[in-house]
């Protein structure tokens, strides 16, 4: 498992079995805002990864400031995109270098 840090918030990143989420087994991705939980299935191909760790970031950084609170119209979103996709990124791609062999 490893953390992250978004916005003064430790979240911790966990790589789990296929079916780990009863309520929705299909899941390849999840992400907890009240335990700072993100999982991801264990064994998926690069390019799926990236994109599912993505999506979760994604969640994350969005509970971290607060925009979980807010209805999200198309400047709202756009604001975020730019504000916060080079840190979501920057974060993905320093998880995925850590995991090359």
């Amino acid at each position: 498992m490893e953390t992250i840090t978004i916005n003064g918030l430790e979240w911790s990143i966990e790589e789990a079995d296929y079916g780990y989420c009863k309520e929705a087994p299909d899941a390849l991705g999840s992400t907890w805002k009240n335990t700072l939980h993100i999982v991801i299935v264990k064994g998926l191909p690069l390019s799926n990864l990236k994109k599912i760790l993505l999506h979760e970031l994604t969640h994350a950084t969005a509970y971290s400031y607060g925009f979980d609170q807010v209805a999200i119209t198309d400047e709202i979103l756009c604001d975020f995109v730019s504000s916060f996709s080079e840190q979501i990124l920057k974060i993905a791609n320093d998880y995925l270098e850590k995991r090359k062999p």
